[in-house]
């Protein structure tokens, strides 16, 4: 049986993927905005199963998920005793991190 994780927003991440999804709706389009925004959702979602698919974060105790053809990485931290994986930010390639 496959162990199923709890995915869980943080404040920081919601308001990152926010800002990411206004940003193309301002500068590209509502439906590249929309379709981003849907390939975020459904690969931040993914990790409710075999989380530390993710490669080790640069912050201790972190990993991090690229998100495929896009500029962005996911800041998580998996919890294995409670199975809860927390994304803590979302990040452009090029932001200076850590």
């Amino acid at each position: 049986m496959i162990d199923m994780y709890k995915v869980i927003w943080s404040t920081e991440a919601e308001n990152d993927f926010l800002e990411i999804i206004q940003y193309y709706m301002e500068e590209v389009s509502e439906t590249f905005a929309r379709r981003l925004s849907s390939i975020i959702e459904s690969k931040i979602n993914s990790l409710d199963t075999f989380p530390n698919r993710t490669r080790i974060g640069r912050e201790e105790n972190t990993r991090e998920l690229i998100i495929d053809r896009y500029p962005y990485i996911a800041i998580i931290k998996v919890d294995e005793e409670n199975k809860e994986v927390l994304i803590l930010n979302i990040i452009h390639t090029s932001k200076k991190y850590p």
